[in-house]
């Protein structure tokens, strides 16, 4: 009696000792899926129980001891594979932390910016800053005024609307 393969589609010969409950063929392909199968079944049967938690736990403790690189060679794989990638929104508590560091570098850079373009002092920055960001807003909306005044900080600095 020949049975198809839940994972390949191809007709096999099941074990004579398991027939009644093979699946899955010989190949190494489908193997794999079988114990996944198996596996997340197992799983999902035991996920209540505090003894399959304690003892998952422990296996999970023991394979990080054993393979402590494994998550750095993944981290420098996805760093290579991800160097051009957008900033996205944060989904965990280490995404909002590189954000962070992200947004207070871009920070520090546009300070030195404004230091080096206006000639300002450090106190004359925040209110530039707070300028550029009405302008900046503004002009988002669609809604800047081209004829305002110009605006003069503590050491005579002079930003032009135009």
């Amino acid at each position: 009696m020949k049975k198809k393969c839940k994972n390949c589609g191809e007709w096999f010969k099941p074990n004579r000792f398991n027939k009644h409950h093979q699946q899955y063929c010989t190949a190494s392909d489908c193997k794999r899926v079988s114990r996944k199968v198996s596996n997340k079944k197992y799983r999902a049967k035991h996920k209540d129980s505090p003894e399959f938690k304690n003892k998952e736990k422990e296996r999970v403790y023991r394979w990080r001891q054993a393979n402590p690189k494994y998550s750095r060679k993944n981290r420098k794989k996805l760093k290579e594979k991800n160097a051009l990638r957008d900033i996205a929104t944060a989904e965990k508590e280490s995404d909002i932390a590189v954000l962070r560091d992200i947004a207070y570098r871009q920070s520090v850079i546009f300070e030195g910016f404004l230091s080096l373009t206006y000639n300002a002092l450090q106190d004359n920055i925040g209110a530039i800053k707070e300028e550029l960001y009405i302008r900046g807003s503004e002009l988002s909306k669609g809604s800047f005024n081209f004829k305002n005044e110009p605006k003069e900080y503590g050491n005579g600095e002079k930003i032009n609307s135009s």
